[in-house]
């Protein structure tokens, strides 16, 4: 939630940097780099540069062109490419990437019980625990349902030469994946039933939730960083250089 605010109350790309440098450092400190290597951290990047071509070549911003080797770059249909578009682009991306990166710390540092379990005490309804809960598990259980798909596809003789039959794979791997998917979601509903969700009764808890001194530093040194950027956006504006 603050890498968020900060980096939406500034257009600098130095302050999603900042953000950006933080999340990689508790990645790397919780032993978390391995979703560094995953299919969400390649379609960050992927969204990163795209973000920079669009913005560059279509953003309303643009004035200044870019010249290299004493030719403007242009593609058709678009107008030539623009120092500015290419700044908005850079911070529209970096944002994208420090979100993603921040849902990927948090998903893999954090037990569903346990995040289930603190919303429940914040006061917010079952139904509405469980939902987002379930959503978040969704996510990486789809892409390894994929990546079983595929396999099974290259088992049955399925040549992915070109980029044209890697699209066909991935338009055939859509139907049986949802599915899988809805298969999974029939069965999820049924043991959420067996098991009394929403029942009017204060359920027991098997995973205790207690605050510790990592978790108390972290929450002080969040609301710091955030307090800061407050401040910094009240004195000295989004730190937009245009």
């Amino acid at each position: 939630a603050v890498s968020a605010v900060v980096v939406f109350i500034f257009f600098n790309p130095l302050a999603a940097l900042a953000v950006l440098s933080i999340n990689l450092t508790l990645i790397f400190l919780a032993g978390a780099y391995r979703v560094l290597k995953g299919a969400l951290a390649k379609i960050l990047l992927i969204a990163f540069a795209l973000n920079i071509m669009v913005h560059g070549f279509a953003s309303p911003a643009g004035k200044t062109p870019v010249i290299l080797f004493n030719c403007i770059l242009w593609l058709p249909f678009f107008e030539s490419l623009k120092w500015e578009g290419m700044y908005v682009g850079l911070v529209f991306g970096l944002r994208i990437m420090v979100l993603g990166l921040s849902l990927l710390l948090f998903v893999s540092t954090t037990h569903p019980t346990d995040f289930l379990n603190s919303l429940r005490r914040l006061g917010l309804p079952v139904k509405y625990t469980l939902m987002l809960t379930i959503s978040l598990q969704l996510i990486p259980e789809m892409l390894e349902e994929s990546k079983t798909i595929l396999n099974a596809q290259r088992a049955r003789g399925v040549r992915l030469k070109s980029s044209l039959d890697k699209l066909k794979a991935i338009i055939s791997t859509f139907i049986p994946l949802t599915i899988s998917s809805l298969e999974k979601m029939n069965i999820t509903s049924m043991s959420i039933l067996a098991r009394g969700y929403g029942a009017p009764v204060k359920p027991t808890e098997v995973r205790e939730l207690k605050l510790r001194t990592a978790d108390i530093i972290t929450v002080v040194l969040s609301l710091s960083l955030l307090a800061l950027a407050i401040y910094t956006r009240i004195v000295y504006g989004d730190l937009s250089p245009f």
